[in-house]
């Protein structure tokens, strides 16, 4: 029975990718700060530490629990935070990841599959864009994890640790914090609308994004962690949804959800990209995945899950 680490097991995508870990059968052990994750996400049969991969106990809990795969999720993922604190980006999303590198290779992990961002991409009026799109993160969100890739590059180059870098759109689903920046615009809009009010569009709405729910981003995730050592040859997978929703047709399928009648609002607009979309034919030529869940599926599953709790 292989066991796992799951950093960041307590968050968003990360407590649902134990969940599918444990119905599998594995031996988890999650890690997690509760900074943004959640005691309720975690599943009942995986062991936990409240632990900061930031720490000196990262290290020490890595060599005790010794795991054969690692699935890298912790992250500092709040861009206003990020404004506010720096430092604390880079040691969280790079220095940290650097740190668990150095003892993955002294414990001969098996495999590492790091949750990367389209965040590392520069804004690209040619879409979709695929993997070998220019890289030019506007965000220090971005750029920590491309730094972050450039060192699973360098170890797997020099070291031979295996790997796979999953660049992640824009995940949405249940349990995703409706607290947290632009990026939660699916759960946020839908907290707001159930209160009948008008969640606030940055600028004209027009801009696009990718959505991808986090069943699909689960998929991807156990399917890179199943592909043989020859196929973990280093490089980045794009993990998509294939289509652009624009924020003004979400928030409307939002409100129909709710059955409420509300009216658009248009904020000023906000430094961003203007629309994105992942070329995701690699994830389907080499992880055989495809996104399985469709977008009006996806809204009203988690709208089912925020309307309730």
């Amino acid at each position: 029975m292989k066991k796992i680490l799951v950093t960041g097991g307590a968050g968003f995508i990360g407590s649902h990718l134990v969940d599918r870990l444990i119905e599998e059968g594995y031996t988890v052990m999650v890690l997690d700060n509760l900074s943004r994750g959640s005691l309720e996400n975690i599943n009942a049969k995986a062991d936990f530490e409240k632990i900061d991969v930031t720490s000196k106990k990262f290290l020490e809990l890595m060599k005790k629990i010794t795991p054969d795969i690692i699935f890298h999720l912790a992250a500092q993922s709040d861009i206003g935070q990020s404004l506010k604190n720096s430092r604390k980006d880079i040691a969280v999303n790079f220095l940290a990841t650097q740190t668990l590198l150095e003892q993955a290779k002294v414990l001969k992990i098996k495999k590492i599959i790091f949750a990367s961002s389209a965040a590392v991409y520069a804004e690209s009026k040619k879409l979709p864009v695929d993997e070998e799109n220019i890289k030019e993160p506007i965000s220090l969100y971005g750029a920590s994890k491309l730094l972050s890739e450039y060192l699973l590059q360098n170890y797997h180059k020099i070291r031979g640790l295996p790997y796979t870098s999953l660049r992640f759109a824009n995940v949405y689903g249940p349990r995703q914090n409706p607290a947290g920046d632009y990026a939660c615009l699916i759960p946020k809009f839908i907290k707001i609308i159930e209160n009948g009010d008008s969640p606030a569009i940055n600028g004209s709405g027009d801009q696009t994004r990718d959505f991808v729910y986090v069943q699909d981003v689960v998929n991807a995730n156990i399917l890179a962690s199943n592909l043989p050592k020859e196929s973990l040859q280093g490089g980045a997978v794009n993990i998509g949804f294939g289509q652009g929703y624009s924020v003004n047709e979400v928030t409307e399928r939002l409100i129909r959800l709710c059955g409420k009648e509300i009216k658009l609002l248009h904020g000023p607009p906000v430094v961003e990209p203007k629309d994105t979309l992942a070329d995701i034919r690699k994830a389907e030529s080499l992880l055989k995945w495809k996104p399985a869940t469709s977008f009006d599926e996806g809204l009203k599953a988690t709208y089912n899950f925020f309307s309730t709790n």
